[in-house]
């Protein structure tokens, strides 16, 4: 059992829950709770799994054997053969409170290591539509926004260099799992590169912007989309509604000027599902 707050493997914790550079070098990220690391296990992506000293592991493994049998899986008779090669450590509850980034922490954590994608695959989807989102720096809109984005069935998120990192502990908290689920594709080359190249294979982009000529309801939508919301304060840049072939808007009652980054997503998004 870990005791002592400067134990390596808590320091190690402590790292990678504040420094995204770390986490971004090690390829490794932290979650909490039993149903988030319940769907990292699921997905033979947690490295090891911290328990506090009060918490019973058999908890877990009842939460992986409803996940089992929620998703009709056969590949797996018992929630312990998915465990079985992930590394456990017991922590003093004192001492896993104080790594822990919640509030209230159900005493257990993993060391997750980051999802991989394949863009091509995701890009090339029949009738693939994606979120786009151009410098969303509010955590919390990030992370409603991911999981939203599971939640109207879209394929993907594209992510510009400017947004909140979404590895960092109130992201991941805030999607309830969905991050594991999401493609999350960050733009290494680019932001409207990235773009224009989307649109060059097919895609039509919509820009949602208070300047949109055509209300979201009206707008049709077909074919491999692209739905991009911009910053919380800025909006999207001209450059990138600039590559748009549509630009839409949400028509507001009163005198509200415009809505939360991730209410507006999420009006959009269901109404290109439907």
């Amino acid at each position: 059992m870990i005791t002592s707050r400067d134990n390596k493997k808590i320091r190690y914790i402590k790292k990678l829950l504040k420094k995204a550079s770390f986490r971004k070098s090690e390829g490794l990220f932290v979650l909490e709770g039993f149903k988030s690391v319940a769907e990292a296990v699921y997905h033979s992506l947690a490295s090891e799994v911290y328990i506090s000293d009060r918490t019973d592991m058999a908890a877990l493994e009842d939460e992986l054997g409803l996940l089992i049998k929620k998703r009709g899986d056969n590949r797996h008779d018992r929630p312990s053969e998915l465990l079985k090669n992930i590394g456990t450590e017991t922590v003093e509850d004192d001492i896993f409170n104080e790594v822990s980034d919640t509030v209230t922490p159900q005493g257990i954590l993993a060391v997750v290591r980051m999802p991989e994608y394949d863009k091509a695959l995701i890009y090339g989807r029949e009738d693939a539509r994606l979120l786009c989102l151009e410098d969303i720096r509010d955590p919390g809109n990030l992370g409603t926004m991911i999981r939203t984005c599971e939640a109207a069935g879209m394929d993907a998120i594209v992510l510009s260099k400017g947004c909140a990192d979404v590895y960092q502990p109130k992201v991941v908290r805030s999607t309830m799992g969905s991050l594991l689920r999401v493609p999350c594709i960050e733009c290494e080359g680019g932001f409207t590169a990235e773009l224009e190249r989307l649109s060059d294979s097919g895609y039509t982009l919509y820009a949602a912007c208070l300047q949109g000529s055509t209300d979201y309801r009206e707008a049709k939508y077909s074919g491999r989309l692209g739905l991009l919301i911009g910053n919380e304060a800025s909006g999207l840049t001209d450059e990138a509604i600039g590559i748009c072939r549509q630009r839409i808007r949400i028509p507001m009652c009163g005198e509200v000027e415009s809505l939360n980054a991730a209410v507006s997503a999420a009006i959009i998004m269901y109404r290109m599902m439907r």
